[in-house]
């Protein structure tokens, strides 16, 4: 009777692992690296300023398809984005090394992605290995008690991603104290790291040298959960710049914080209202940025 518990148990939990599993899908490096060649070696047109961004959720949200339909307005300007959720260069990595390939005339990098990404320990590759073990014992002796694999492949997902809007409802009320704590100690804890991600500088330097302009973008959260984390976050930039000195080839940017709760969905990532604003003050920042691309 203790066995049979025991296993129900075990069952039980399995069940859960999995459930869980499945709904965490991870980006594929190669792919990402796939179509930032796609994008950079596509033919260009005449007179045509390329400009690729490359960012976390928060460039996903504050950039959705269709916002820079304008962008006509300003002649020759070609806006692409390859985005990535949490923060971490992670599996855009690979597409460093096609960039420098084909640069494009102009490189954006969300703050987000200077951050050290921990990447994949041995830890985790058990977990992989169990994971696999559990889900092909649990699908013969129970069938279809997991659900099924979304429509897209794994690796296909982050693709899909950057042809539509991130998911996004605005924020109804303000931040809960529980909120505003969760973001406060996560941003220590980003803005605390002793190193900013020195293969990302690296390449970034080796770019500015061969003539490609860098724009580091800052999407600011909510403004009171930046005026909590001000002092911490002026200090991690003040080591960035050191890092990478701005320059004629390398500048900095940091978009505007609101107070309105309707111009976020949580406090961090832009609703429609609020990435309708950025916008129009980030087309700006193009145009003068143009103005000095080679």
């Amino acid at each position: 009777m203790w066995v049979a518990a025991g296993a129900l148990a075990l069952g039980i939990i399995a069940i859960a692992f999995l459930r869980h599993a499945s709904l965490n899908v991870p980006h594929d490096p190669l792919a990402s690296a796939a179509l930032a060649r796609q994008l950079l070696t596509a033919p260009r047109a005449a007179g045509e300023i390329r400009v690729l961004g490359l960012g976390s959720s928060l460039l996903w949200a504050a950039t959705p398809p269709g916002q820079f339909d304008q962008q006509y307005k300003q002649r020759g300007l070609h806006w692409m984005r390859l985005i990535k959720t949490d923060v971490g260069l992670g599996a855009l990595g690979p597409s460093l090394t096609e960039i420098e390939h084909a640069p494009p005339d102009i490189l954006v990098i969300e703050k987000n992605l200077f951050f050290l990404d921990p990447g994949r320990t041995r830890n985790d590759e058990v977990t992989i290995e169990i994971k696999g073990t559990l889900k092909a014992g649990l699908a013969k002796l129970v069938p279809g008690v997991l659900p099924p694999q979304p429509v897209q492949q794994q690796e296909a997902l982050p693709m899909a991603a950057q042809h539509y809007a991130l998911p996004c409802a605005p924020q109804p009320a303000p931040l809960s104290p529980l909120q505003r704590a969760q973001y406060f100690r996560g941003s220590q804890l980003a803005y605390a790291q002793a190193q900013i991600d020195p293969a990302l500088v690296a390449g970034l330097l080796r770019l500015a040298r061969r003539g490609v302009r860098i724009m580091i973008l800052d999407i600011p959260r909510h403004a009171d959960l930046e005026q909590s984390t001000a002092s911490v976050k002026e200090h991690w930039f003040a080591r960035l710049r050191q890092a990478l000195p701005p320059g004629p080839a390398l500048s900095y940017h940091t978009a505007p914080s609101h107070r309105q709760t309707d111009l976020y969905c949580d406090g961090a990532h832009l609703s429609a209202a609020g990435s309708r604003l950025f916008g129009r003050w980030w087309l700006d920042e193009l145009a003068t940025s143009m103005k000095d691309a080679p």
